[in-house]
């Protein structure tokens, strides 16, 4: 199985954003387009709009989802890890992923 520790919350994001349940959380939308990056203001440029939550994840969130995600069978706990199938993109394959190994 791959691992991929700083790839986690985007993943939960995702997965967050596909769950239904009674938390309320506000998305906000960013277009495509050019911004601005680093501290030395590098320009870079983003060729899709998406969706992110405006607000930080709370624990209590991340509890509901792992709950929800654990009961779904979108995730699994097994030995020191929590493992999760992702479907894939242009920068990561489709497979089964460790979205936390509870040894670090």
């Amino acid at each position: 199985m791959k691992r991929i520790t700083l790839f986690t919350i985007f993943l939960c994001t995702i997965i967050l954003s596909s769950i239904n349940y009674s938390q309320n959380i506000e998305w906000v939308s960013v277009p495509s387009g050019s911004f601005t990056y680093g501290e030395n203001d590098e320009i870079r440029s983003i060729d899709s709009d998406y969706e992110i939550m405006k607000y930080e994840v709370t624990n209590a969130q991340f509890l509901t989802y792992l709950k929800a995600a654990l009961v779904s069978e979108d995730i699994t706990v097994a030995g020191d890890g929590v493992y999760g199938f992702y479907d894939g993109d242009s920068l990561w394959s489709a497979g089964t992923y460790e979205f936390y190994d509870t040894d670090d």
